[in-house]
């Protein structure tokens, strides 16, 4: 007996992040119209393996900066940022600011090869006493549980030093990552005006930003008062969501964290995932629809069931109800017995589908 064949269709994506029809542009000529948001992106860990939340592949990083880069975004610093508050009408059309906390070694292996590769760079935000001063005195993560499970290396100064010769800013995450909330008046003095000097010291400049450990002190007055007294100027958060504006308390600015599921592979049933979503809210986005699956046979007649080797022709039809946007669209056949079988045919087009 013959087998029967089952046809499915399924895979919709988006090509690629990067060939919406949004217009790029270079990011790099100043503009008149000063812009009124600024994603500041929150990493820690880029490495081959995404382990937990607090880690981003490799590969997805290098995708993420890519589609950055493919939309116009171009990346500054922290002190640009402040910079561009007193001078907005100099500030690039779409900035963006990538920060990285804690100072861990896969920055200098893994991250800072894919961002320079890509003329970008980010603010590293340093825990002063976890970082050694050769490979002998390189410490780990064990002090972050539960995250510990999963061995991290911290950089060690002479990495810091070459990092910020090549362009990457670097700042203040105080002396041991404690909850600033929780210490007394002197701890915090201690936690700020230590990391602060440790690090003037190791760079021969002046550091003024700020990240608080897990967040903690962001929304309290008197803590933003330590930090002014030691010598900071900003100061961003770990927790609330959110974009920069150019009026966005300085003490406690926003951040958007991201994770290994801010995929730059669009899946309608789940936006929110989307990495330029996340950068941009008002991200324009394809509202692809499947319409109908029609199966004919050489003669023109309708083909329900087909036999394996038999000739037949498919027309799939989809309709774009959101912004342009070129998509994959895969087609595969299977015997319908053998639904655990590799497909019996395949095939992948590529479709620009507009509005």
């Amino acid at each position: 007996m013959s087998r029967k064949v089952l046809f499915f269709i399924l895979a919709i994506t988006l090509a690629t992040a990067c060939r919406q029809s949004r217009p790029a542009v270079s990011g790099k000529e100043p503009v008149e119209t000063p812009v009124v948001q600024v994603p500041v992106l929150m990493y820690h860990k880029v490495d081959t393996i995404a382990h937990s939340e607090w880690w981003v592949s490799t590969a997805l990083f290098a995708r993420q900066m890519d589609a950055l880069k493919a939309y116009g975004y171009a990346t500054i610093s922290l002190k640009e940022y402040l910079r561009f508050r007193e001078s907005p009408a100099r500030m690039p059309e779409r900035p963006v600011i990538i920060t990285f906390d804690d100072g861990y070694k896969n920055i200098f292996t893994e991250a800072a090869p894919v961002l320079k590769e890509r003329g970008m760079s980010a603010t590293l935000f340093i825990t002063t006493g976890l970082i050694g001063d050769n490979e002998q005195e390189r410490r780990t993560n064990n002090w972050d549980r539960p995250d510990s499970q999963f061995r991290a290396d911290h950089l060690i100064w002479p990495e810091i030093k070459a990092l910020h010769e090549e362009g990457f800013e670097i700042a203040s995450h105080t002396v041991s990552h404690p909850p600033l909330d929780r210490l007394p008046a002197s701890e915090i003095r201690k936690e700020l005006v230590a990391s602060r000097e440790t690090l003037e010291e190791c760079l021969g400049e002046r550091v003024e930003i700020f990240s608080y450990p897990y967040g903690r002190g962001a929304d309290k007055q008197r803590i933003h008062n330590f930090l002014a007294e030691a010598g900071y100027r900003l100061a961003v958060d770990a927790d609330p969501d959110g974009l920069a504006g150019l009026g966005s308390d300085l003490w406690a600015l926003p951040r958007l964290t991201i994770t290994e599921e801010h995929t730059v592979d669009l899946d309608l049933r789940r936006p929110e995932h989307f990495f330029l979503r996340r950068v941009d809210p008002e991200f324009p986005l394809p509202d692809v629809r499947y319409g109908s699956l029609e199966c004919r046979r050489q003669d023109g007649s309708p083909a329900g069931v087909v036999q394996p080797g038999e000739t037949v022709s498919v027309a799939v039809t989809f309709s774009n109800r959101g912004a342009p946007s070129d998509v994959l669209i895969t087609l595969e056949l299977y015997f319908s017995d053998h639904r655990d079988d590799i497909p019996y045919y395949r095939q992948t087009v590529e479709k620009h589908l507009t509005a």
